[in-house]
């Protein structure tokens, strides 16, 4: 009686509220494997990955949470924020492989959540539904969910900020959602300096109030100057404490990271970009890569947001408003990248689930669908036959056995893909393309990665390098790369980073010659200005090859009478 009785108070209501919620459960569990599969597995890989990774073992190794350091040098590009979110979780797990995807791992799943719960509230439980598997579906947002760059975390902080503005503006009007708006903008530009894009939001509403599609809320000053400090906090709470040290430093170097930091890397930046330039409308021919399936579905959804903006639905109206602002913001820039246009997605997933019930069964979706299938499979084919009989220069550094497991992995995949295409037929193309999407990227994070990584990380060429090196031995890098410093075992020193090469060798020579026992790992392209005998070659990576330089090497430069110098202590 006794059991029973537990059971009726524990075990069957459990499995009445996972019957009742099973779709959700299987859904959240897809995100939990998709997303998650492959965490652990590798080592970061550039080109930002060992950038950030240096920073946070610099950070715990200094203490220094304020003023982020790369290779012992101050790394002025971005704010701290996702740097301590990789350092809290490598605290926590005490492996790196594992704590530099944390962040992005999470900040997706939190993604998906709000996506989800947005679109319930909006609409309906079956909307959501269809919101978060079309957006887990979608290449560029798992692709970011699996790659430690800043992006992931800013689109968490962007969604969620766009969530609680619409949350306050068309659903709950509770004054906490707008709050929580503001304050994930401010959370945001201490990630990246456009974390504060979600105000946007706020323009095509009051278009909506001036047009009188709905009666605007009625929101106290007060609120509004609630909502300003909310949204200045975690800035303050990180840049006073930061102009504090700098200030009391008299430091030179430190005056400059804070100019850099506030002034170069936003406004001149966005206004003046010195990397990534590109025509004004080079996103329109990034979106149909990276919004895969998504953007397959335009030519059906844009009738319908017409339709629905020309019949006052506010709800599209924003998220749909909200998304071609942020597009116009970053088109403008000079600077452009594909994945600046992250934060977009979930707007555009928000705004297109409502027609996926009905679109899922058009017959020339399934057609396109199906097609996209095709190419996607057969895509791979051709990857698996250039890893065999592809460039062999570009490819020397990854062994034969990598390069020949790799082939028979995409040619196995890709075949059984095409089988099962073939068997689902075109009038189910929706469901091909996304079994070979799910499954291309079980396939890509269990198997292909993990026997990139040692060539991708860097970590055979630069371990080969150490093991070349007598016990007494120092090591130098002319134009050093982030996972050379990352996966060393030993000491390193270099000479800055982003220098000129010629001021960089001069600052090497003066290095060398002062030991016998040192040796320099520069590009043989480089070398060879300095050095007639141009050393030991040692390998290709990066795009180059190197070679190994003793301290009895002659040489035709001049060194540096005062060189720049860099020790690097692992």
């Amino acid at each position: 009686m006794f059991l029973q009785g537990l059971a009726d108070i524990t075990i069957r209501p459990l499995l009445a509220l996972i019957k009742k919620h099973s779709d959700v459960l299987i859904l959240g569990c897809l995100a939990l494997i998709v997303l998650g599969a492959g965490l652990g597995l590798r080592d970061p890989w550039p080109a930002d990955e060992p950038r950030f990774a240096l920073i946070v073992r610099d950070m715990l190794a200094t203490g220094d949470w304020l003023i982020p350091f790369r290779g012992g040098e101050i790394y002025p590009d971005k704010p701290p924020l996702f740097f301590w979110t990789m350092a809290i979780a490598l605290l926590l797990t005490g492996s790196l492989k594992l704590a530099f995807l944390l962040p992005s791992f999470l900040a997706s799943l939190g993604v998906l959540f709000f996506v989800y719960d947005l679109a319930r509230r909006l609409w309906n439980d079956e909307i959501a539904r269809y919101a978060a598997l079309l957006l887990l579906l979608t290449l560029q947002f798992v692709l970011q969910a699996k790659y430690a760059q800043i992006d992931a975390l800013l689109t968490f902080w962007t969604t969620l900020g766009l969530y609680g503005f619409i949350r306050y503006l068309l659903l709950d009007a509770h004054p906490v959602w707008l709050l929580v708006g503001f304050t994930a903008c401010g959370l945001g530009v201490i990630t990246k300096g456009v974390g504060i894009l979600p105000i946007l939001v706020f323009v095509p509403y009051a278009y909506a109030v001036y047009r009188k599609w709905v009666i605007a809320r009625n929101t106290s000053l007060g609120l509004w100057v609630m909502g300003v400090i909310a949204l200045l906090l975690p800035i303050l709470s990180w840049l006073v404490p930061m102009w504090f040290v700098v200030e009391n430093s008299g430091d030179a170097i430190l005056y400059a990271y804070r100019d850099n930091i506030l002034f170069r890397q936003t406004l001149t930046r966005y206004g003046n970009s010195w990397g990534h330039i590109k025509p004004f409308w080079y996103y329109l021919t990034q979106i149909p890569i990276l919004w895969l399936p998504l953007s397959l579905l335009l030519p059906w959804l844009i009738p319908e947001w017409y339709q629905c903006i020309k019949n006052k639905k506010i709800e599209y109206l924003l998220l749909l408003g909200f998304a071609a602002l942020v597009l116009l913001f970053f088109s403008i820039s000079p600077g452009k990248r594909g994945v600046y246009i992250l934060p977009i997605l979930p707007a555009m997933v928000l705004a297109a689930a409502p027609f996926l019930p009905k679109l899922i069964t058009n017959i020339n979706v399934n057609r396109l669908a199906f097609i996209a299938s095709l190419v996607l499979v057969s895509s791979l084919l051709a990857v698996a036959g250039y890893a065999v009989w592809g460039d062999s220069h570009r490819l020397s550094s990854i062994s034969i056995e990598t390069l020949y497991t790799l082939s028979a992995v995409l040619f196995v995949f890709s075949l059984s893909m095409l089988t099962v295409i073939i068997l689902i037929k075109p009038v189910r193309g929706s469901v091909a393309l996304s079994s070979v999407i799910v499954l291309f990227w079980l396939m890509t994070s269990l198997v292909i990665v993990p026997e990139l990584n040692a060539y991708r990380s860097g970590k055979d060429f630069i371990l080969g390098v150490e093991a070349l090196l007598l016990p007494e031995d120092e090591l130098a890098i002319v134009g050093y790369k982030e996972q050379f410093l990352l996966q060393a075992q030993g000491s390193i020193s270099h000479f800055g980073y982003g220098r000129n090469n010629i001021e960089e060798l001069q600052d090497a020579v003066t290095w060398l010659k002062k030991k016998s026992t040192r040796k320099l790992l520069v590009r043989e392209s480089i070398a060879k200005s300095c050095f007639s005998n141009r050393g030991q070659k040692v390998g290709y990576a990066n795009s180059s090859y190197w070679v190994l330089i003793d301290g009895g090497e002659s040489t035709e430069c001049i060194g540096s009478p005062n060189p720049y110098t860099v020790f690097y202590q692992k």
